[in-house]
């Protein structure tokens, strides 16, 4: 079940590249083909039994996970006509945080920043994370930008006919689940030790 959402990503990718021309398409375009490298790294995560794989998975994984945010609200302030907000320096102070993470995601082991242990459950063969205090920062940052991104649509809807309004609360309602799985499983708000934010 957690390859379905890469096939599923990949899917839009294919139909979305037809339309790469159109305002915001390439920013969604980028963010499927987050959302499938974080699907995949996820699905192997899991299949995995030994700690060492569980956790060069999970490393991978942050490619994905830490720029949809980003790609988002990239494509949110796109779609909403916003263009005046993005530009290369924008760019490189959103990308900032997503880069940090991956550098001291792969360096983990000698600062512990990330992840200070991980154990697997015996039992459900899930990796069980202690988090380290760049995570958390990472965390929220993400979570800002994700809920930032929904307030530009709130925004949005008053600008726009009333096709494209039915087209942003589809992107509002979009990311309500995901937001969801991630803060339940991060904050183990659920006895489930499995993320399911990439197949959200």
């Amino acid at each position: 079940i957690q390859s379905l959402p890469c096939l599923f990503a990949v899917v839009l990718i294919w139909i979305l590249w037809k339309r790469r021309h159109v305002e915001g398409v390439l920013y969604l375009i980028l963010f499927e083909c987050a959302a499938a490298i974080w699907a995949i790294a996820d699905s192997f995560e899991h299949a995995a039994t030994v700690l060492t794989i569980k956790t060069f998975w999970y490393q991978f994984s942050i490619f994905g996970a830490s720029t949809i945010p980003v790609l988002f609200l990239l494509f949110t302030l796109a779609f909403t006509q916003n263009n005046k907000f993005i530009n290369w320096k924008t760019s490189i102070i959103l990308f900032a945080v997503p880069v940090i993470t991956i550098l001291l995601t792969f360096t983990n082991q000698y600062h512990h920043l990330i992840l200070k242990e991980v154990n697997i459950d015996p039992v459900a063969n899930e990796s069980i994370y202690y988090y380290g205090s760049w995570f958390w920062i990472y965390v929220f940052y993400e979570l800002g930008l994700v809920v930032l991104s929904i307030i530009i649509l709130f925004i949005g809807i008053h600008r726009f006919y009333n096709i494209y309004k039915k087209q942003i609360i589809y992107l509002i309602a979009a990311p309500v689940l995901p937001l969801t799985a991630t803060i339940l499983f991060i904050f183990k708000l659920t006895p489930l030790r499995a993320d399911l934010t990439p197949v959200a």
